[in-house]
């Protein structure tokens, strides 16, 4: 045991606890051992050592880095839980654990216009819940972001035909990120885009629901949701096809609305729905989505239920019969889902240990299996569990899709007609596929430098 042979230096001990954590996360193993010791020797300075061995000041040594070595770590994974991806028609979005988002991709008019940029005024140190973005056909281009706080965050700028690649940065470059003042004094749980890119749904804590059409720049009250409240129900999440929309309801109940050309409602029938109707589901429902024509319903057990349009296999049943009445996918009976992210005509699938499967339209290599070929049932993407990477979320755009590992590295797949991969040595590509690594999200994470990596 140590013994005090004269006054502790104060300064020493000053240093504020979080400091030091703060610190480790920014450093690799061998430097916190480092930090670690010196900090030791610091405090036995103070000390009588004639009676103290070194194995006890190796040991003190030892517990102050394995200390430092797991708070930082914790930390570490922490902010890495912060990190978000999304993605719409033909941009990828990237919201760093720094509190800095990247968007890129192109515009309709012009494929080789790469759009790289951070944007940085307002949502400096928000905390992301949900990106939502999309440029239509006008060239307009959209972009929400729900805070967890509730909060709405938009930009828009304009791509019109003519503009060279420079002037078209600087458009999107001018367009800041603002606070949504029509919904400034509503707390948003929830966002979705409509596949046809017209429409922006937003739900409230109040269980209201709002469309903003970007083409109009109106925003309007729908009136579906007071169907649902007659029934006793509270809606907290939706999802949004071309044409029909799902609300998800927090008994695990699924009510559908509007077109049901395909069975998109998955009601038995393929009748229109002016008002929302009760899904006929006989399992509690966690998640919900929906592509073009086709939905998913997600179980609280991890398994998926599929309707509506199925001409490419995107429904993962083995076949190409649209469906009316919800189906479950049986291949995934062994595995628990509990992600689902849509495209145009084809799903991607995470399940509860990082692995990911996809399934339908794959004429770019979006499904991220090495071929073009349409996938009637979930094929799983062996390239990520031959180099053992595990996934943490998925984002699926209209033709491509992004991949976000455990570690916070981003990987991309599919469409690059307009860069919407992200890959700047690879620009030149007009698909991808099979999954690779983009380097500027690879960059964010360094900044971090805690990475389990170099543990």
């Amino acid at each position: 045991m140590f013994t005090q042979s004269k006054p502790i230096d104060v300064t020493i001990f000053n240093i504020p606890h979080d400091l030091l954590i703060y610190l480790a996360t920014y450093l690799d193993a061998k430097s916190i051992f480092n930090l670690a010791l010196t900090l030791t020797c610091g405090l036995t300075r103070h000390y009588d050592f004639k009676s103290t061995p070194v194995e006890t000041k190796k040991d003190y040594a030892s517990r102050y880095y394995h200390t430092l070595f797991q708070k930082g770590k914790s930390c570490y994974e922490k902010e890495l839980q912060n990190i978000r991806i999304g993605a719409s028609r033909s941009s990828g979005f990237y919201f760093s654990a720094n509190g800095n988002c990247y968007v890129w991709g192109g515009s309709p008019y012009n494929r080789n216009v790469q759009i790289i940029k951070q944007i940085d005024p307002l949502l400096s140190g928000k905390k992301i819940k949900k990106i939502v973005g999309d440029i239509c056909q006008s060239g307009f281009i959209w972009t929400v972001f729900i805070t967890k706080d509730g909060e709405v965050y938009a930009t828009a700028a304009h791509h019109r035909p003519g503009f060279d690649k420079d002037k078209i940065a600087q458009q999107v470059d001018d367009a800041k990120f603002k606070l949504f003042r029509l919904l400034e004094n509503k707390k948003i749980i929830d966002a979705c885009r409509s596949v046809n890119n017209k429409r922006t749904y937003f739900l409230t804590s109040d269980n209201e629901i709002y469309y903003y059409d970007i083409l109009t720049h109106h925003l309007i009250e729908s009136t579906g949701q007071h169907t649902i409240a007659e029934h006793g129900e509270k809606i907290i999440a939706l999802a949004a096809g071309a044409n029909h929309i799902l609300f998800l309801t927090a008994s695990g109940k699924v009510y559908g609305q509007y077109s049901n050309e395909f069975g998109e409602l998955g009601i038995g029938n393929n009748d229109y729905q002016p008002v929302p109707v009760l899904i006929p589901l006989t399992k509690k429902i966690a998640g919900i989505a929906a592509g073009r024509e086709q939905s998913y319903f997600l179980t609280a057990e991890g398994e998926v239920y599929v309707c509506g349009r199925n001409g490419y296999g995107q429904l993962g049943l083995g076949h190409y019969a649209d469906q009316n009445n919800p189906q479950l996918v049986a291949s995934l009976h062994d595995k628990k889902i509990v992600k689902i992210s849509t495209g145009r005509d084809f799903a991607l699938l995470l399940t509860s240990d990082g692995m990911v499967y996809g399934c339908g339209w794959n004429s770019s290599g979006q499904l991220a299996l090495g071929n073009e070929e349409i996938q009637a049932a979930p094929q799983k993407i062996e390239a990520f569990e031959r180099n053992k990477i595990k996934i943490r979320d998925v984002a699926a755009g209209f033709s491509f899709s992004l991949f976000l590992t455990e570690k916070g590295q981003l990987y991309s797949c599919g469409d690059n007609l307009m860069e919407q991969l992200g890959l700047d040595s690879f620009s030149d590509l007009e698909y991808l596929n099979v999954p690779m690594k983009v380097s500027f999200a690879e960059a964010c994470t360094k900044e971090m430098t805690f990475s389990p990596s170099n543990r």
